[in-house]
C-alpha cells in the first residue's frame, strides 16, 4: 500500500517506523510505501534519497497477513542531471532524455525528482513526446489536482487529450533546488533478473581480489572492516557511462560512512566521492558519481570507510550505459520523424 493507517496516525521519526500495526496483535514496524520512504505523514513528502532505498525495501516487504510469499528484489538507483558546478567529465555522463527515453521504450516508467519553485516534487514519468519545435515533455502521474499543472510552483505543463506533459528542463547555472522548476533526477526500478542479490559480505581488499560486476545494474549489500577497502571491476567500453552510489540501506546515517574511488584500467585514479549530500538535513552519509569511460577495458571501483576506525555495513547500486550500437542510431535517425508524429497516440492507447 502507498501509506498505511499506522503510518498516517503516528509520529514522525526521521528514522524506522515503530508502530503497530493490525492485524495481526503485536505485528510493528514498517508496512507500506509511506513508511520505508520516511514520508512526512503531516505533509506527504520524503526525502530524496530515502526514495530509491525505499522503493527497493517495500519490494522486498512481505505481509506476514498473507499466506503468500509478496517479496520481491528490485534494483533501484538515482541517477543525476547534469549540474553547472560539476566538472565537464561528469555533466557528460549525467542523466539525459534519452536515458528516459530508453527506459521508456523498455517498458519501464521512472521516477522523476523535481525542483520547484519553493518546493521539490516526484512524479512518475512513463511516457514521452518532442513536439515540432524540438522541446522535449514527460507523460506524468502524480499526487496533484486532475488536469493543468502549468504555473504551479513554476511548473512547465501542457495538456493533450486528457493526458499531462510536463517539460523536460535541466538546471541553469544561476538555479539552486528549489530555486526554480528543472528535473534533478530520475530513479530507475529495475526487476532483478540474475537471481538473489548478494547477501551482506566482505569484498576483495585488492585491485586482484575485485568482485566483478557483470549486469548493466547491481544491487550489492556489503560490509566494510576498519582500515579496508573494497573492490569491484567492471568492463566497459568506450564512451560506455558508469554511474554508482553508496548510502546505508534505510537511506538515513546509520551506519559507515564511505568514499569512492574510480580508477581506469591502468589503475589511475580518475573520480573521488563522498558525502555528496553535505549539509542537508537528515541527509545520509552517501557517495556518487556518473564518469564516462575515455578507454575499453576494466574499470574498478573502491570503497573505503570515511572513518577508517570503525566498521559497518553499506549498500553499492551500480549501473553501466553502454554506448548505442550504429545500427541503434541510424534507426534513431531514420525514426525520428515518425516518433514525433505518432508518440501521443501510440501513448494513449497503452495499458498501465
Amino acid at each position: 500500500m502507498i501509506s498505511s493507517t499506522e503510518h498516517n496516525n503516528s509520529t514522525y521519526v526521521k528514522n524506522e517506523c515503530a508502530h503497530d500495526n493490525s492485524p495481526p496483535e503485536g505485528d510493528t514496524g514498517p508496512n507500506s510505501i509511506g513508511c520505508y520512504m520516511h514520508t512526512k505523514p503531516t505533509t506527504g513528502s520524503s526525502y530524496a534519497w530515502n526514495i530509491a532505498t525505499g522503493m527497493r525495501r517495500y519490494a522486498d516487504y512481505d505481509d506476514p497477513d498473507t499466506v503468500t510469499d509478496e517479496a520481491y528484489d528490485f534494483h533501484s538507483l538515482t541517477y543525476y542531471t547534469a549540474r553547472p558546478s560539476w566538472p565537464d567529465s561528469a555533466n557528460d555522463a549525467a542523466f539525459t532524455f534519452a536515458d528516459y527515453q530508453a527506459s521508456i521504450d523498455a517498458g519501464q516508467p521512472m521516477i522523476l525528482d523535481m525542483s520547484l519553485v519553493g518546493a521539490g516534487h516526484s512524479v512518475v514519468g512513463y511516457g514521452y513526446w518532442i513536439d515540432d519545435s524540438g522541446d522535449c515533455w514527460v507523460a506524468v502521474r502524480d499526487t496533484w489536482q486532475d488536469g493543468d499543472s502549468n504555473g504551479v510552483s513554476g511548473v512547465s505543463a501542457t495538456m493533450d487529450n486528457d493526458q499531462e506533459w510536463w517539460l523536460w528542463d535541466l538546471r541553469e547555472e544561476s538555479e539552486n533546488f528549489e530555486d526554480a522548476y528543472f528535473i534533478d533526477h530520475g530513479i530507475y526500478f529495475v526487476p532483478n533478473d540474475d537471481g538473489p542479490m548478494e547477501e551482506t559480505s566482505d569484498y576483495g581488499g585488492t585491485f586482484e581480489a575485485a568482485e566483478t560486476i557483470d549486469a548493466f545494474i547491481e544491487t550489492i549489500y556489503a560490509d566494510l572492516t576498519a582500515e579496508d577497502w573494497d573492490y569491484y571491476t567492471i568492463y566497459m567500453d568506450e564512451g560506455d557511462r558508469i554511474v554508482a552510489m553508496t548510502q546505508d540501506d534505510e537511506g538515513f546515517n546509520q551506519s559507515i560512512d564511505t568514499y569512492m574511488r574510480l580508477y581506469d584500467p591502468l589503475e589511475n585514479p580518475v573520480v573521488y566521492s563522498d558525502n555528496f549530500w553535505t549539509g542537508a538535513t537528515y541527509a545520509p552519509n552517501t557517495s556518487y558519481f556518473a564518469y564516462a569511460a575515455d578507454q575499453a577495458g576494466w574499470w574498478w571501483i573502491a570503497v573505503h570507510g570515511g572513518d577508517e576506525q570503525v566498521a559497518g555495513e553499506y549498500v553499492l547500486e551500480v549501473m553501466r550505459q553502454p554506448v548505442p550500437e550504429p545500427t541503434t542510431l541510424l534507426l534513431l535517425a531514420i525514426g525520428l520523424a515518425a516518433v514525433r508524429a505518432t508518440r501521443r497516440r501510440r501513448l494513449y492507447e497503452r495499458e498501465l
